[in-house]
């Protein structure tokens, strides 16, 4: 079976989307290569085989309603501000 990276995932959504568990963000990020803390690209594929699920009823439940995590954090604007220096408060 293939996963796509959507935007804004990250191994433990990954995981959970596709095999079930958090314990599987190990697994993910050997599959791609890199850290459990590594940004992943959207649109990058792994290939796994279906005996690498580890609760299919998770699986399922996500796949049944739609659920695609997406957990990772952006940078967006007040994060790159420091109160009293160059955001005001008044």
């Amino acid at each position: 079976m293939t996963i796509t990276i959507q935007q804004r995932q990250n191994v433990f959504d990954v995981a959970l989307q596709h095999f079930g568990s958090p314990e599987a963000a190990f697994l993910v990020a050997e599959k791609l290569g890199c850290s459990i803390t590594d940004e992943l690209t959207a649109g990058v594929e792994i290939d796994f085989f279906e005996s690498e699920i580890i609760d299919r009823l998770i699986v399922e439940h996500y796949r049944k309603n739609g659920i695609v995590p997406a957990t990772a954090m952006v940078e967006i604007g007040i994060d790159l501000m420091e109160i009293e220096h160059n955001l005001i408060v008044k």
